[in-house]
């Protein structure tokens, strides 16, 4: 979706790529120090994931009016290769940071509820991330090869968001769990 707006020139992608990390990182930095204090790491994961969920139902409509002022932009400062490189890194700064912040606190706020004592710690962690790592790269193979040909871009969108959404309705269910409480 960026790229209809953005392009897909290598400063363009590098630009969208690395305002992406960046933003996960910080989420994960920065949400990850505070969890420590939090009781109940899964409902902070479930609200994470309700408002990353959100936001994409509102970026259709955010994309949409984004449109003028980047055509404002390119034909104001598109002559100054630098200045307009400047300008687009902060509107892509803008558009990603929120959401990749939140994706950023997701993990340390799973790592958070599945590792109770020190002990458990490298080892659940471990566990965590290889099946995150694992879920992205299947994810990313299923939809470019699989869904996005078969259903369009927008229907792929819409389905992505949607699965934001029901992560936080599961979420929201277990946190009320008297097994999960014990646990």
């Amino acid at each position: 979706m960026l790229t209809l707006i953005f392009g897909s020139t290598t400063i363009a992608v590098s630009t969208v790529l690395a305002v992406f990390m960046g933003g996960m990182a910080l989420g994960s930095v920065i949400l990850g120090r505070r969890l420590d204090k939090i009781r109940n790491p899964l409902l902070i994961f479930g609200i994470l994931e309700l408002f990353i969920g959100l936001y994409a139902l509102a970026a259709p409509a955010f994309f949409n009016n984004f449109w003028p002022l980047y055509q404002w932009i390119w034909n104001r400062f598109s002559p100054d290769f630098y200045m307009f490189s400047i300008i687009r890194f902060i509107l892509i700064s803008l558009v990603l940071l929120i959401p990749t912040f939140m994706m950023g606190g997701t993990l340390p706020a799973l790592s958070r509820f599945y590792t109770q004592r020190a002990s458990q710690l490298g080892q659940r962690t471990g566990i965590l991330y290889a099946v995150n790592t694992f879920g992205a790269v299947a994810g990313t193979v299923i939809s470019g090869f699989f869904i996005l040909p078969g259903l369009g871009d927008a229907r792929m969108y819409t389905n992505g968001r949607d699965g934001q959404l029901w992560s936080w309705c599961v979420c929201n269910n277990r946190v009320n769990d008297p097994e999960v409480a014990k646990s």
